[in-house]
């Protein structure tokens, strides 16, 4: 894994840790939610704080949010359709239909669509399935 990565997972950390209603903890229990759109922009006005006191840069921040948006768990509630939420947690905006659609055949495209059980929990031991 390149420093660059690293660094923005754990910047992700930070935001789960600054915004705990609107990013959930890696492993925490908690299911991941959509985020309103532009949240990545408010971060940036409002501004995340790093162990050290520092002001993270806006590469850090856009790259923290882009990790915390990709991968299966986040593609799930956006396939699942429903409201986004802000920085406080409060519904702000919805999926569109067309986000939704997307995020179904991106799940179904990559193999992710096995890490689900039926009622949406992510699976403790998936088996991706074939593309």
């Amino acid at each position: 894994m390149t420093l660059h990565r690293t660094q923005a997972r754990a910047d992700r950390h930070l935001l789960a840790k600054q915004f705990p209603e609107a990013f959930s903890e890696t492993g925490g229990g908690r299911r991941k939610k959509p985020l309103k759109r532009g949240i990545a922009h408010d971060l940036v006005r409002i501004g995340v704080i790093d162990e050290d006191g520092n002001f993270l840069t806006v590469r850090r921040i856009m790259d923290a949010v882009q990790v915390y948006c990709k991968g299966p768990k986040y593609t799930y509630t956006l396939a699942q359709g429903g409201p986004r939420y802000d920085l406080d947690g409060n519904p702000c905006g919805e999926v569109s239909a067309e986000e939704q659609a997307r995020a179904q055949e991106k799940l179904k495209a990559r193999g992710w669509d096995g890490f689900f059980d039926a009622d949406g929990a992510p699976r403790s031991n998936p088996k991706r399935r074939a593309a």
